[in-house]
């Protein structure tokens, strides 16, 4: 339930490979989205037409004669209700829980809004807060997607470790070509960043270290991805567009089609995640650089994962340091078998922790404890 966004597009599609029944129940509009082709495909469900009481009793309604083993709702706090809120959850979860017949697993991607500033803002989180507790209340198991996020259900909000189970997110983006193959080589050292623009993103420390770095060679810098719209990223993006247009190294992109994000994975030389709380298995941009087998070069923070370690898998640089990004992109820039290394090892951990085989494999062992098959 939820949205047919990258995560339950490429999940279901490979539930339906595995030869599982798979139902989307979403928003109206979004039908052709979890097809692909003459594959096996989920049975998608576009009937909420707003996520409110009235689409409560629909979705109610549909889950009911969908008949299913495990329900799982897709949580993403803005993704429900007007500003991120969506109070008429906790009916849901009510009403999950006083049936009890059948388990709910809730995929909390996002834990809750995050706290902006004005009065009206922290009010909003204090109420997302609600509705996601309610949901852990409600809910048999809760997946969350790294370390840090499940020491935080267990150790903070005291959530039997028993019902939290860690999945990391896959590939948003898988290489639109076979890997390996060959970067383009036309002498120039092309860096690379990618994701939804928001405050914990620094941008603008990449593009910072990439105009330094161009003092001493010929460096490029491809920023792909866009930011909410009507919010205070516009004005950052703005600034950085105005910058682009009297740089020819700078590129932005806004956003772009898989196949066009896989084509810039396919000829940068480098990754870079200016995310301040570090990569983990919660980063999609993280995760399609180690599928597409790139050097990674991240800001260390509270968030990351203990896979990601330093000169193995992935390059850290405390977080906001541009000297010491750019230092860590210069070493890269002149040491083409360091950065064959790292994208190797980077591929590796892609296919040993975030490929959607093993992420699938991880859901089955879930879905195996809440609702056990019987035998022949």
């Amino acid at each position: 339930m939820g949205g047919v966004g990258d995560y339950v597009r490429c999940l279901s599609r490979e539930f339906a490979a595995r030869g599982h029944d798979v139902t989307v129940v979403t928003s109206a509009g979004l039908g052709e989205a979890a097809g692909s082709g003459g594959a096996p495909s989920p049975r998608v469900l576009p009937v909420i037409k707003a996520w409110n009481l009235r689409g409560l009793r629909k979705l109610l309604k549909t889950l009911g004669a969908v008949n299913a083993d495990v329900y799982v709702l897709e949580y993403v706090a803005y993704m429900y209700g007007r500003g991120g809120v969506a109070p008429w959850l906790l009916a849901f979860f009510l009403k999950f829980k006083l049936d009890g017949r059948k388990p709910l697993v809730l995929n909390a991607h996002e834990l809750w809004r995050p706290p902006y500033r004005s009065a009206r803002d922290k009010m909003l989180t204090l109420i997302s807060w609600a509705v996601f507790l309610g949901g852990v209340w409600a809910s048999a198991r809760v997946v969350v997607t790294n370390d840090f996020r499940e020491t935080l259900m267990t150790r903070v909000l005291g959530v039997n470790s028993g019902r939290v189970k860690r999945i990391p997110v896959g590939a948003n983006v898988e290489p639109a070509a076979p890997y390996p193959y060959p970067a383009a080589d036309n002498g120039e050292f092309r860096v690379m960043t990618f994701g939804r623009w928001h405050e914990d993103r620094s941008v603008e420390d990449v593009v910072e270290a990439v105009a330094d770095l161009r003092s001493s060679r010929r460096v490029g810098l491809s920023v792909i991805g866009s930011y909410n719209h009507g919010d205070r990223q516009g004005a950052r993006a703005r600034r950085l567009r105005e910058r682009a247009e009297r740089a020819e190294w700078l590129e932005i992109t806004g956003d772009l089609s898989s196949e066009q994000v896989s084509d810039h994975f396919a000829k940068a030389d480098v990754f870079v995640s200016p995310l301040a709380g570090g990569p983990s298995g919660r980063r999609g941009s993280v995760v399609a650089a180690l599928a597409h087998g790139l050097p990674v070069v991240a800001y260390d923070g509270h968030e990351r994962d203990d896979i990601f370690r330093s000169g193995d898998n992935v390059v850290l640089v405390k977080a906001g340091d541009r000297a010491g990004l750019r230092a860590v992109l210069q070493a890269l820039a002149e040491d083409g078998s360091l950065r064959l290394d790292l994208g190797v090892r980077a591929r590796a951990t892609f296919e040993d922790h975030f490929a959607w085989d093993v992420i699938a494999g991880k859901w089955e062992e879930l879905f195996a404890e809440l609702a056990p098959r019987e035998g022949p």
